[in-house]
Order: structure tokens, then sequence, then C-alpha cells
């Protein structure tokens, strides 16, 4: 038993090695799929060896112990740069649709019923956006400690003599990282866009907001002046009605 383990321990790294270079040639997200097919695919043959046997020698035993955990780290590489692909692809959907919610609303300013509506729509889709961007924010740290399992993995493989698979590793590293910044620069253009739509929305919203007040002002001030005018009309009657009951006793005193 002990023989055919060491034996699985040492061939089944072999076997994988010969994928390294068609997985260097492909994207991260087809590279994902290569592994995967390779770590699930291998054929397993069992093998006894013999207690002599040169390959059961520590040197060997390291290499290949080297070569799957390449094999390992860049499953979990490619895996997670797969689902940063997918979470920053549905990231960006939601922001693309608050932007086009916001310009909608902008156009529908002063229709109360269509209003409320769109506030609704846009507060149950910055709820989801919110939601997205904590899934987005965990698989950048989980991204993040996978870039420090493949460059540790690398070190070892090439501490260990596997110069090929210590370069295909670091190259590997290089070319997700390289892919990453480039869906997040896509994605912060995008946030920018979604920022310049919010501050024009603050900015209309003053400006009517502005508009109402100047209204009200001028309401109560018209209000104002017919109180004033009515108020001196009714002043000039009494004065008048006053004259005129101060002229009746002077008559009766002269009578």
């Amino acid at each position: 038993m002990f023989r055919k383990l060491s034996r699985l321990a040492c061939e089944l790294p072999r076997v994988r090695m010969k994928f390294f270079q068609l997985k260097r040639s492909l994207s991260p997200l087809k590279r994902t799929l290569v592994t995967s097919a390779v770590l699930c695919a291998t054929p397993v043959v069992l093998e006894t060896f013999e207690p002599n046997d040169p390959r059961l020698k520590t040197p060997e035993c390291l290499k290949n112990a080297a070569g799957m955990a390449v094999d390992s780290s860049s499953a979990v590489l490619s895996q997670t740069v797969y689902a940063i692909f997918r979470i920053e692809e549905e990231y960006k959907d939601l922001m693309d649709l608050m932007v086009k919610l916001i310009e909608y609303q902008l156009q529908v300013v002063g229709h109360k019923a269509e209003e409320e509506r769109m506030a609704d729509i846009i507060l149950e889709t910055r709820l989801e956006i919110d939601k997205v961007k904590r899934r987005k924010q965990d698989l950048e740290l989980l991204f993040a400690s996978a870039e420090k399992l493949a460059d540790a993995t690398a070190e070892v493989a090439f501490a260990t003599g596997m110069e090929f698979a210590s370069t295909s590793m670091g190259e590997r590293l290089y070319n997700t990282q390289r892919e990453v910044k480039r869906v997040q620069e896509k994605t912060e253009e995008l946030e920018q866009r979604l920022q310049q739509v919010q501050l024009k929305v603050i900015e209309v919203m003053g400006q009517l907001e502005e508009k109402e007040k100047k209204k009200q002002k001028q309401s109560l001030s018209e209000g104002g002046e017919v109180l004033g005018d009515a108020g001196s009309d009714a002043g000039v009657e009494e004065g008048e009605e006053e004259r005129e009951d101060e002229d009746g006793l002077l008559e009766e005193g002269n009578v």
C-alpha cells in the first residue's frame, strides 16, 4: 500500500505538467476550465515500486509535491479570477441600470406619481448594488490571498528545482493580475459616470427647490400687498364716516 501511494504522489504531477504549455496560451477564464478538467480527469495508475527505486528519493518526491502544489494554487487562482469576472459584470450591469434610471428620473421631474415610482425603483436598485458590492469586496480579499498563495508556491517550486513550473506560475499570476486590473478600471469608470449623474440630480433638485421658495415668497408678498390695500381703504371709509358724524353734530348744535 505504501508503494502504491508513493507511486501516486510521484507520478500524478508528471501527467499534469503536460498541460502547462497549453494553459499558458489561454486567457484566465479559459484556463480555469482547463485546470479544472486536468484536476478532475487525470488518470490514476497504481504501480508497485522497488525499495531502491530512484523515483522514491526525497528530491524527486519534493519536486512532485511542489508540482501538485502549483496545480492546486493555479486552480484556486483561476477559480477566484473567474468569480471576480462574474461579480464585476453583475456590478457593472447594475450600475449601468442605475444611470439609466436616474437619467429617466430627471425627465419626469414635476410628475409626482412617476417621480414616486422611480424613487422606489432606484431605492431597490441601490440596495441591490450595495449587496453585490459587498460580495465584490469579499472576492477582492480572496484574490489578494490567492496572489500570496501563488507567489509562495512559485518560490517553493523554484527552490525544489521545478523551474518550469515556477516560471509558469509566475506568468499566470502576472496575467491574472493584469486582467483583473483591466476589469476593475472599467468598473471605476462606470462608478465615476454614476457619480456625475447623481451630482446632476442634486443640482437639478436644488434649482427646483430655489424656484419653489421664490414662488412662495412672491405669493406671500402679493398677499401682504392686498391686505395692506384693503386696510388702507377701510381706514379711509372710517375717516369719512367720522367726518360726517362730526358735521351732523355741528349742525344740531347750531340749530
